[in-house]
């Protein structure tokens, strides 16, 4: 038996088979890590496309499946998969997206060897994400403590390819990087941090933030948030809300823009929030992304609605993530 840490993947899915059949084939081919020290549980979030049946046909002999019965969300979806990894006492849990693909052989073990360095200080680190063209979609950003550009950063992380991969050295092997947010994308863990801090936060039910909620509450309990940008995992970024129906389609903008005040206003406090992150919720409101694989610019920038809509949004958003602040602060 091998003496390499034990880990076990969560792949939380909803109907995208197909993206799911290309990242696990991708993860069992390239992946040089031992099989006895490796778990892979898909959580199949009440699918409609035969996701279960085709699991259990094509990878009954890799992949533990749990089958959910209806849609519950990302967030919970992951929870009950750390639950059930939790209970076999891995070394670390890897939550990774349907939609991403692995081309490196030795990524898992460089993100273990990163993890396994840092000892008990260890909290979470992620690689760099690329697009299927190699462009880089996702880059750690430089850590910030001004409370205006950190909340810049909660709302346009996931909207603003390459932002931060200027500040990369130029020779990236075994670099690592601290920085204030990692990606729920592709995103180890240690199972220690879980057992103490707990794990995503409901409150943010059904998707969006959790990841940079979960990155703020490890570095505020003292862990690291880590980066290692000469690890790459290419991430479709399709599949979560394109085959879910057209009430989460819908809601979208609303769950993105509600959680973002969530998490400022649980880390900011109430008047940084609306001081410095008022603007930055207004435009996010206001307009979206033309391409989704060229960064941030007004000429990269389309209304999202009618203003009437767009400002429907906007109160929405910050009346129900006041409400869900303040019913956190009563249960604390």
């Amino acid at each position: 038996m091998s003496d390499l840490p034990s880990v076990s993947i969560v792949i939380p899915t909803y109907n995208g088979k197909d993206l799911l059949d290309s990242c696990l084939a991708s993860l069992f081919q390239r992946t040089k890590y031992s099989r006895d020290r490796l778990r892979v549980v898909v959580i199949d979030d009440g699918s409609t496309d035969g996701t279960d049946n085709y699991l259990q046909q094509e990878y009954a002999e890799k992949v533990e499946l749990i089958s959910l019965k209806e849609n519950v969300g990302f967030i919970r979806a992951s929870n009950l998969g750390m639950t059930y990894c939790l209970q076999h006492e891995p070394d670390y849990i890897l939550l990774l997206n349907n939609d991403t693909r692995i081309v490196q052989d030795d990524w898992l073990k460089k993100l273990i060897k990163t993890a396994e360095s840092y000892g008990d200080q260890m909290g979470l680190i992620c690689p760099k994400l690329i697009f299927p063209n190699g462009q880089i979609q996702w880059s750690g950003r430089p850590r910030e403590t001004r409370t205006f550009f950190l909340i810049l950063q909660t709302i346009t992380a996931r909207h603003n390819p390459g932002f931060g991969a200027a500040n990369e050295p130029s020779n990236a092997e075994e670099v690592v990087l601290e920085v204030n947010t990692v990606t729920g994308a592709c995103m180890l863990i240690k199972s220690d941090l879980i057992k103490v801090l707990g794990m995503f936060d409901t409150a943010l039910v059904p998707a969006f933030q959790e990841d940079v909620e979960y990155s703020f509450r490890s570095s505020r309990a003292g862990y690291k948030v880590l980066y290692r940008p000469d690890v790459c995992v290419v991430h479709d970024e399709r599949s979560s809300y394109e085959s879910r129906n057209s009430e989460a389609e819908r809601n979208r903008k609303y769950w993105q823009l509600r959680n973002c005040i969530v998490v400022s206003l649980k880390y900011f406090g109430i008047s940084k929030s609306l001081v410095f992150g008022s603007p930055i919720y207004l435009v996010a409101a206001l307009f979206d992304v033309r391409d989704k694989n060229r960064p941030l610019g007004i000429l990269n920038l389309k209304l999202a609605n009618s203003l009437t809509e767009c400002f429907r949004t906007l109160y929405q958003s910050v009346h129900d993530a006041l409400t869900i602040y303040q019913a956190e602060q009563l249960t604390q």
